[in-house]
């Protein structure tokens, strides 16, 4: 273990030694909570000030108190190489009697420039290794030189970033202080608790909860002062102190493909989850790295690496950067690719007549040319639908997301409007969102099932067909397309007893249209007498026309002849 921290003090003697002489001299207050009377490295947290208050280890017992001291140590150590940052410990030893409110007025005594609280969290038994990284967003007491305290905001950040990198988690997002991107679910960046020692504390301030005790693995791996855990933890607090104290930016680097992000990605060489978030400060040198692997069910190859904020590309998988700026947000993303490929629609292709409520059949193939590691990386096929010739920009969206295959079609339960320009398009993705895409080459149509007595074809026989023949018999309106729907009665013509025959069908309980095929060649028979394919609706005209067939068939005759309604 004593080989871990001779290492680590050889690395930052050759980064620093040549910035030393060049420091301001600022004063670093580094709090180890809890403590106090009784207090020691098993079983007691300290009485006193602290009144026994502290996370506690559920096998061996090991105190928060006893960690805190230690990780507090080892930060110190490593500050130590800086020699014009001069260090205040709010305590030195397990049994100090010191309140939080003295630990805050101890930093402001001090003139400290920084404040940095290190704690640990006891949460229930079982549950998963979390970090999380406190600051106080409300005015602090009783002068606050900060009052917005995005100061303490972005060493919160730090802190929250570089301890988690250290510990390795590759988890998604989470935060109770509003949009914080790129944070972690294991990692909780909390504003709304303001601890005494924040809310007292004058200057920059951060509290951090790097690691649930509570749990048998992350207890024994504390236990030793000279344990890697307790390394990481100081060394994850010293670079988020140093990068905030460097102006470092806040860096995102993260995969892009079609439905999301996620999977590996290698940064310096070390492989790491997607989104993976750190501070990197103005001139330095890193590696990034996209791989080639399984993402979404599907395997990706790297196509470009994209920065975000200048908007620049980079061809190659393997990109050596240099940060640009320093307090600033860097975003590097890894776009993923899977072309080239096409893909080819067979049906409908022009020309074909679809009934709504049938089943229209689309059938497609998209193929793939293989990539250098011959892998197929199509992986999702959308259709949709437009009733314009194409000219509607296929605002129908009949399947989203189809597994891809290489031939393939689906089943789509036709629906209306009817229309004679109806076009459909199969868009296939790649694991980004690299498109091919094909259309029908002609138009075809839909249109609504042929029901005697249909007269408007809107699918149903109701009042408006009534209406639909009145206008064609006495405006000189449109005809029924085609001729025969407007035949309700069967005999074989269109005429002025058909509009009867629908008007007592409607109102009176007759009987259904009839079609002839005899005498039209009716592509559709009448409904099975298990079905009811006509709807019947409320009329005007069920208190206008009164009588037997041939009163009625006058009436209209007479009403529209002179205009009337």
């Amino acid at each position: 273990m004593k080989s871990n921290k001779l290492i680590a003090g050889l690395v930052l003697v050759i980064a620093l030694l040549l910035e030393i002489n060049s420091f301001a001299q600022y004063i670093i207050c580094i709090d180890p909570g809890h403590g106090g009377p009784d207090a020691g490295k098993y079983w007691e947290n300290g009485g006193g000030k602290n009144g026994h208050n502290g996370a506690m280890g559920p096998y061996l017992h090991l105190t928060e108190q006893w960690i805190n001291l230690e990780v507090a140590r080892e930060l110190r150590w490593r500050i130590g190489f800086f020699p014009n940052f001069p260090m205040v410990m709010t305590r030195e030893t397990d049994t100090t009697d010191i309140s939080t409110v003295e630990r805050a007025q101890m930093a402001n005594d001090s003139l400290a420039d920084w404040y940095i609280s290190i704690h640990h969290q006891g949460l229930l038994p079982g549950q998963f290794q979390r970090t999380m990284a406190f600051y106080c967003n409300a005015p602090k007491t009783p002068v606050d030189p900060f009052p917005d305290r995005d100061t303490d905001s972005l060493l919160a950040k730090k802190t929250l970033f570089w301890v988690q990198n250290y510990f390795h988690y590759a988890d998604g997002c989470s935060s109770k202080c509003g949009p914080a991107p790129d944070c972690k679910d294991r990692g909780i960046l909390e504003c709304n608790t303001c601890y005494d020692v924040l809310r007292y504390s004058t200057m920059v301030s951060v509290l951090s909860e790097a690691s649930n005790i509570n749990n048998d693995e992350w207890e024994e791996s504390l236990f030793d002062a000279n344990s890697v855990h307790i390394s990481d933890e100081a060394s994850g607090l010293y670079y988020a102190w140093r990068s905030y104290w460097q102006g470092a930016g806040i860096v995102t680097v993260k995969t892009k493909w079609l439905n999301g992000d996620g999977g590996q990605l290698r940064v310096d060489g070390e492989i790491r989850g997607s989104p993976f978030v750190t501070s990197w400060a103005q001139f330095e040198q890193h590696t990034l790295q996209a791989d080639y692997q399984y993402l979404g069910g599907y395997y990706c190859e790297p196509h470009h690496w994209l920065e975000v904020e200048t908007g620049y590309t980079y061809p190659s998988p393997l990109w050596i950067i240099v940060v640009p700026a320093g307090e600033a947000t860097h975003t590097y993303i890894a776009y993923y690719k899977g072309g080239p490929y096409y893909a080819n629609l067979f049906t409908p292709d022009g020309g074909d007549l679809w009934i709504v409520g049938d089943t229209g059949v689309i059938i497609w193939n998209a193929l793939w040319s293989q990539t250098s590691i011959g892998v197929d990386t199509i992986t999702l096929i959308d259709v949709f639908l437009d009733r314009n010739s194409g000219n509607g920009g296929y605002p129908e969206r009949l399947f989203t997301g189809i597994p891809r295959k290489d031939y393939a079609g689906v089943a789509w339960k036709v629906t209306g409007p009817a229309s004679n320009k109806c076009r459909v398009k199969v868009v296939a993705h790649d694991c980004v969102d690299n498109t091919a895409t094909d259309v029908s080459s002609y138009d075809f149509t839909i249109r609504f099932p042929n029901i005697a007595g249909d007269a408007n074809t809107d699918g149903n026989v109701t009042v408006a067909d009534v209406v639909y023949l009145v206008n064609y018999f006495f405006k000189g309106g449109p005809p029924p397309d085609p001729l025969w729907k407007g035949d309700a009665n069967g005999d074989c013509k269109v005429s002025v007893s058909d509009v009867v025959y629908l008007i007592s069908y409607l109102m009176k309980g007759g009987p259904p249209p009839i079609c002839k095929d005899s005498c039209w060649g009716c592509m559709r028979a009448l409904a099975k007498d298990d079905e009811k394919p006509y709807t019947k609706g409320p009329s005007f005209l069920e208190k206008i026309f009164k009588g037997d067939k041939e009163s009625i068939e006058k009436k209209i005759e007479s009403d529209f002849k002179s205009g009337s309604k």
